[in-house]
């Protein structure tokens, strides 16, 4: 690998692979300062208010938190789930259903939204740069290590426990900040190439 990694390197990384000596592997869960898991209130959402709950059904498979078809929840349950408040750089696991595995990374804070059940919440620690820790769960090799986690049959999920199977590769924190830089690039860029077609 090039002292620049380029985008086919960084998705050819593969774990237990120590091609470059100033690359580190680190399980997932040794990388995290907090891991977090949200709820909602009993019966449900409301259909309009001002604090918003967002699950499953908001996260897409390119890594994209979908703000319509919202659900609210009233300030006196928000006040009890005020811990999973959308941090920058929060990073969110989609723990069940249709769209189990999937990750997205909240590029803003918003202390109006929280997660609810179906959920994780990872906050990397000052290891690892987030966007770099969320581009690396959303390549091939994130995805395949976090599918790999899943349990059940009826109701197909991934438990907490998933943070001790997932290897991240990285290297040093200042080339992790640049491959994250190209790779918000390139994808603002395929953003605006979609909304002009």
């Amino acid at each position: 690998m090039s002292e620049d990694l380029t985008l086919d390197e960084f998705q050819q990384v593969k774990p237990g692979e120590n091609s470059k000596s100033e690359w580190q592997e680190s399980k997932l869960d040794y990388l995290l300062s907090d891991l977090l898991t949200g709820s909602r209130p009993t019966g449900g959402g409301l259909d309009d208010g001002q604090y918003i709950s967002i699950g499953g059904t908001q996260i897409d498979s390119e890594g994209y938190i979908d703000l319509r078809d919202l659900v609210y929840i009233p300030e006196s349950y928000f006040t009890q789930v005020q811990e999973t408040q959308l941090q920058k750089h929060d990073i969110l696991v989609v723990k069940d259903g249709a769209n189990t595995g999937d990750v997205a990374i909240a590029w803003e804070s918003d202390d109006r939204i929280v997660t609810n059940e179906h959920i994780f919440t990872l906050r990397a620690d000052s290891t690892i740069n987030s966007p770099y820790l969320f581009y690396f769960l959303l390549s091939h090799q994130g995805w395949k290590q976090i599918n790999g986690t899943i349990t059940g049959s009826a109701q197909e999920g991934i438990n907490r426990g998933f943070t001790g199977k997932v290897d991240i590769r990285y290297p040093s924190i200042s080339e992790q900040r640049k491959i994250a830089a190209v790779l918000y690039t390139v994808d603002r860029a395929i953003e605006k190439t979609e909304q002009i077609r």
